[in-house]
């Protein structure tokens, strides 16, 4: 007989997480308390590589393949106020949000899981970037007609060294840590300890 075929198929987005990026001083980043950014309605993340090709005679002897960074758009069912000044860097008065141009997005991690034609999650955590609110359009009523809008967020993430940019994992998949699956929106899941970090760095303390 065959192997047996997972179902993998996506069907549905939930929960985008923020976590302020606390401190980055020590071998692995440490988190403020998570910030729930809305409902999500699509996200999509995109990893950009550049590929760079030496040529002799006029053939590619050899190509050299780097990380560019990722991006994340998250379109979500509105936001608070609250979450808009902690991401941006904005401030918080009188309950209203008070932006300007000097101010300073703030580095976090940003997670959420993908729903499976199986019933069970993804998992997905990016490690070290800033979101701008992109877009919040929205359309007027026509007579009995109602158009939804929704806010958009655009993200910019980074390779954290030692660490790496994103990780993802099945609740399903073989040899996953349930308590970190079932801590994901309440703390950053790094799925490496410290001392692996270590030999994954190339050295000991």
């Amino acid at each position: 007989m065959g192997e047996k075929r997972s179902k993998t198929g996506i069907i549905s987005v939930e929960k985008p997480t923020w976590f302020p990026l606390k401190d980055e001083t020590g071998e692995l980043p440490v988190y403020d308390t998570a910030m729930t950014m809305g409902t999500a309605v699509s996200i999509k993340p995109t990893a950009n590589y550049e590929t760079i090709q030496d040529y002799g005679d006029s053939v590619v002897q050899d190509q050299f393949t780097s990380f560019g960074g990722a991006e994340v758009e998250l379109e979500a069912n509105g936001y608070s106020h609250k979450v808009l000044t902690a991401i941006t860097g904005g401030k918080l008065v009188k309950g209203g949000a008070l932006r300007s141009g000097e101010d300073i997005a703030q580095d976090g991690a940003f997670a959420y899981r993908r729903k499976k034609s199986n019933g069970k999650y993804r998992y997905t955590v990016f490690y070290k970037g800033q979101f701008a609110l992109d877009s919040d359009e929205t359309s007027t009523i026509e007579g009995s007609k109602v158009s939804f809008t929704h806010p958009t967020w655009k993200g910019s993430f980074v390779d954290v060294p030692g660490l790496g940019y994103m990780y993802s994992v099945d609740e399903d998949d073989e040899g996953v840590d349930q308590t970190m699956i079932e801590k994901w929106f309440i703390k950053v899941a790094i799925p490496i300890e410290e001392a692996e970090q270590e030999e994954l760095a190339g050295g000991k303390k």
